[in-house]
């Protein structure tokens, strides 16, 4: 892994642990992840999968 790599999965990571202080993982957009690690939802999908693949119903 790069260094502009480990940067975003950083913020990306620490975005979410944010998110999370605040509301429910199911209430969390992939979009708010991004809005917060100051990312697109693009490069989210890049380094991760869907939300939806994550969670269990």
């Amino acid at each position: 892994m790069n260094s502009s790599v480990i940067r975003t999965k950083k913020a990306m990571k620490q975005a979410l642990i944010r998110l999370l202080e605040e509301k429910e993982m199911r209430d969390i957009t992939i979009s708010e992840i991004g809005s917060r690690a100051e990312y697109s939802r693009a490069a989210f999908y890049a380094h991760y999968l869907p939300k939806r693949n994550c969670l269990k119903r």
